[in-house]
């Protein structure tokens, strides 16, 4: 967290862990003439294990907090969503951690397919931003809102917990698709 002398704060996850890369980021952060970084804290790495709790979870309730987009998907299947995350893992995993994920990514994607969505209520979001340096303009759209599942959870309750600090789904690195959820 990188707090500003006005005591606005900038959340930010930065997922190279290595030294010096969190130094050399924090260094880089204090030269940007656009605003001054007071103090830094929450530089621990955060550690989120891919081991489910052992008790059962049957239902859950995502929040699509901000604009996401699913490839293969217009609307967040549990099937296509875990498989987005399961893959945002493993990617950023691969480069930056232990290497990809272990695991049968086609047994996974079988398993989250079998739990079904009960309630799905979401909002579209239409945005864009054009780039000053080709003048495109690219979406920034989705939706957002809420859905609940049922069905064998457990599972894949770490990977929405990661997912909660990574995003999902497509233009993450322009705030898109962060996520939060609730089990019931």
């Amino acid at each position: 967290m990188f707090r500003l002398p006005d005591s606005t704060h900038i959340g930010m996850n930065v997922f190279a862990t290595r030294e010096p890369a969190l130094d050399v980021f924090t260094r880089a952060l204090r030269h940007i003439d656009a605003f001054t970084v007071e103090s830094v804290t929450g530089t621990e790495p955060l550690q989120l294990p891919l081991i489910p709790d052992p008790a059962p979870v049957s239902r859950l309730r995502v929040h699509f907090l901000t604009a996401t987009e699913l490839k293969g998907s217009a609307r967040p299947d549990f099937g296509t969503l875990l498989s987005r995350i399961r893959d945002r893992v493993s990617t950023l995993r691969e480069l930056y951690g232990a290497g990809p994920l272990e695991i049968d990514f086609k047994n996974f994607g079988a398993r989250a397919v079998q739990v079904r969505m009960t309630r799905c209520d979401l909002a579209p979001v239409a945005l864009s931003r054009t780039s000053r340096a080709t003048g495109q303009t690219h979406s920034l759209g989705g939706f957002t809102g809420i859905c609940e599942y049922e069905g064998d959870l457990a599972e894949f309750v770490p990977y929405l917990e990661i997912a909660r600090w990574t995003g999902v789904g497509r233009q993450t690195a322009w705030g898109k698709g962060e996520i939060g959820y609730e089990t019931f």
